[in-house]
């Protein structure tokens, strides 16, 4: 009798000292505090009663979480809103200071690529994601924008001129990549291999596709199912046109195909 009295009051008084426990995480917004009282009060309760001290040691648990989640939720809603912040910032810097001198430096790239009669397969991707669409193989860049680095990946004796590139967030994605094919079994023969690739992935993405022709070293921009010969003196101003007005991206319909093909 008088050792379940003692077990009471220890009860009580442990009661009492996690009660405060929560009390100061709420005010001080940590959890250490409840931890060390759930610690505290497993050693003690463990030497009466196990069973007791086990349960207690749960229910403290879940109450540090619980309370550990509502004392920081002022902060990680902080934290959210200064991360999407931020990338909403990169975002618009992107696509204020940096898209120009990007489109530079693909028309530099193309423009070699025309001289050189290199074939090529560029494509800059917009809101949907290619990844999903490119088969085993490819190999991840994430490199700066460069004329000299699309020149070389397209260069003949290189192991990556094969397959598109993909440009992502003004950086060069990912090399060697190819698309399914299917959306393009009804174009003309005289289409090859790169126009083929470029006009399937432009109908199933709003992404931008620039072919330049390893026979004729034509250049082609392929987007929203369609494909348009493009001189190259009227190249950068055109993409610049593409890239900053979504409308011109969305074009009048599907599957219109220049007869201009060279």
């Amino acid at each position: 009798m008088a050792v379940d009295i003692i077990d009471l009051l220890i009860a009580i008084v442990l009661s009492g000292i996690t009660i405060a426990f929560l009390i100061l995480i709420i005010r001080k917004k940590t959890v250490w505090f409840l931890i060390g009282g759930e610690i505290l009060v497993s050693i003690l309760l463990g030497l009466f009663n196990l069973w007791v001290s086990f349960g207690i040691t749960i229910a403290v648990l879940i109450v540090s979480l619980c309370m550990s989640f509502y004392a920081n939720l002022g902060e990680i809603r902080k934290y959210l809103t200064v991360s999407v912040n931020s990338y909403k910032n990169r975002a618009s810097k992107y696509t204020s200071a940096e898209v120009g001198k990007n489109i530079d430096e693909i028309a530099k790239a193309v423009k070699w690529l025309v001289e050189n009669k290199t074939g090529a397969l560029i494509t800059i991707e917009r809101n949907d994601e290619l990844d999903k669409y490119v088969n085993g193989g490819a190999v991840v860049l994430n490199a700066p924008i460069c004329a000299e680095l699309i020149e070389t990946i397209f260069y003949e004796g290189t192991v990556l001129h094969d397959g598109a590139l993909i440009i992502r967030n003004g950086k060069i994605y990912m090399a060697a990549c190819f698309y399914p094919m299917e959306e393009s079994r009804n174009l003309p023969t005289k289409f090859g291999a790169r126009h083929r690739a470029a006009y399937s992935i432009s109908n199933i993405t709003d992404s931008v596709n620039i072919v330049v022709s390893e026979e004729t070293g034509s250049v082609h921009i392929v987007f929203s199912g369609m494909i348009e010969h493009v001189a190259i003196d009227e190249f950068p101003n055109v993409l610049k046109t593409l890239i900053s007005n979504k409308a011109k991206l969305e074009g009048d319909g599907h599957n219109n195909i220049s007869s201009d093909v060279k």
